[in-house]
């Protein structure tokens, strides 16, 4: 299943930065929380609900400031949730993608951090990696594609979560 009417493969990597810090908070297989950052409502859908459809938990933020501030309160709660994976666009209105992946690095944490772009060049996909970046999505890509990266950095969801 496409996230567009073009048929296109993704361009991913598997590159990944050294490990940093270990989140402080750990959550039942059964709960996979993925938060996903996406200002286009129906693309942000789309994905949210073959994310559901696989058995994820997701925490949808419409836009860079929303992802930043979720984040924010998220670090500084007592109780924060225990998120397995980011899913975020690199260009939406108030913070990139990258700015918040760039802060959680800063912070010290590991989370797997996803970034998707219509903008795909090289310049872009090095500035991802160098900042962090599990893997880079070019729009339009295969949900399926994305799908299988979150669950093979996450682990598969138990039967209980679907």
């Amino acid at each position: 299943m496409t996230i567009s009417t073009r048929a296109q493969q993704a361009r991913t990597s598997d590159q990944r930065p050294p490990a940093r810090s270990i989140s402080k908070v750990s959550e039942p297989m059964e709960h996979k929380t993925v938060l996903l950052a996406e200002d286009d409502h129906d693309l942000r859908t789309f994905i949210a609900e073959e994310l559901r459809a696989a058995g994820f938990e997701v925490v949808e933020c419409i836009n860079g400031t929303e992802l930043a501030e979720y984040l924010l309160r998220s670090l500084e709660s007592d109780e924060p949730v225990a998120l397995r994976a980011i899913v975020s666009d690199i260009r939406m209105p108030g913070a990139t993608g990258l700015t918040a992946l760039a802060g959680l690095r800063d912070l010290g944490h590991d989370t797997p951090f996803i970034v998707m772009t219509a903008f795909g060049s090289d310049e872009v996909h090095e500035q991802a990696f160098h900042l962090g970046a599990t893997a880079v999505f070019d729009k339009p890509f295969d949900a399926d594609d994305l799908i299988a990266k979150v669950t093979d950095l996450t682990g598969p969801c138990s039967a209980a979560a679907l």
